[in-house]
């Protein structure tokens, strides 16, 4: 079984903030997109896509750049998911609340993505972890809890 993993623009963002945060040193840059590519390599990924280019990396990892097919894949599964987080938000929402709920739709659609593709996802926050939880409806946290404790994750990386 082919194993793939196909990073979104979020991928790219976090990697990018991932370089900025700790490794701000210009004389001597760390290719960290390689590195943790490298290591996702050596766990068994053996194809590797993008919807954009690798920022401040010379990795050779990417196999190719995501097709207009998975494009659209991502976008159906957005308005998928959107139209269902949509009545959640409203003018009386609290920004905490629209932070905590824009926060899982993102886990969710990552999931949709991955299952719609058959691709592994690059989440770099906990499934389960919400850090305003009472902030959710009901209906959102309890059904979130109940999905993401069905998977089974593999501890974070971190780069010391």
């Amino acid at each position: 079984m082919r194993r793939k993993l196909i990073l979104t623009p979020y991928e790219h963002g976090y990697l990018a903030g991932f370089r900025q945060r700790l490794f701000d040193d210009t004389n001597n840059p760390i290719d960290i997109p390689h590195i943790l590519f490298a290591s996702m390599t050596m766990a068994g990924v053996d194809y590797i896509e993008t919807m954009g280019k690798i920022q401040n990396s010379e990795t050779k990892l990417i196999k190719k750049i995501a097709s207009k097919a998975t494009h659209r894949k991502w976008n159906e599964c957005h308005n998928r998911i959107e139209s269902a987080f949509n009545k959640y938000i409203t003018e009386k929402t609290s920004k905490e609340s629209k932070e905590e709920i824009n926060g899982l739709f993102y886990k969710i659609l990552y999931l949709l993505f991955a299952m719609e593709t058959k691709s592994g996802g690059l989440v770099f926050s906990g499934l389960d972890k919400f850090a305003g939880k009472n902030l959710l409806p009901l209906e959102l946290n309890s059904t979130a809890q109940i999905l993401f404790h069905l998977f089974n994750q593999k501890p974070q990386i971190y780069l010391l």
